[in-house]
């Protein structure tokens, strides 16, 4: 079938400030990112991947960058 993708949210590295393995289901991951504006809540994004081992990768793969980001 045809997969339609919209953008709904985004933000630069440096306003990820958590991103970690959900508790109940391997395969999700949490991803905190703070709001633009300081009067605002942070967002907590729950993605979820094809299987476990791709959650752990992508949670890897962006505390890589978030560390170098922070170079």
């Amino acid at each position: 079938g045809d997969i339609s993708l919209v953008v709904i949210d985004s933000a630069s590295l440096n306003r990820v400030t958590e991103v970690r393995a959900a508790n109940k289901d391997p395969r999700m991951i949490t991803l905190v990112i703070l709001p633009l504006n300081k009067l605002k809540r942070s967002h907590r994004w729950r993605l979820i991947c094809n299987d476990g081992d791709g959650a752990e990768h992508l949670i890897d793969d962006v505390r890589k960058a978030i560390r170098t980001n922070m170079s």
